[in-house]
């Protein structure tokens, strides 16, 4: 076993708890998700994930000074 693998794996949760904390996430048109699935080992979705994602803070604490 790799031993950055438990490095990885705390990386990405911090990544996407910070990805969905700093950003809304919406569906364009508020249409719901598609759950089906498509055909694969892995089960792949049918159709692609579309989102829209929209900052929660103002542009400005965003940039640099």
């Amino acid at each position: 076993m790799c031993p950055a693998t438990m490095f990885a794996s705390n990386v990405l949760h911090l990544t996407l708890a910070g990805l969905l904390q700093g950003f809304d996430l919406s569906t364009p048109m508020g249409k719901p998700v598609d759950m089906n699935e498509g055909l694969g080992l892995a089960m792949p979705k049918a159709e692609p994930l579309e989102v829209t994602i929209t900052p929660r803070l103002s542009l400005e604490l965003y940039q640099r000074p």
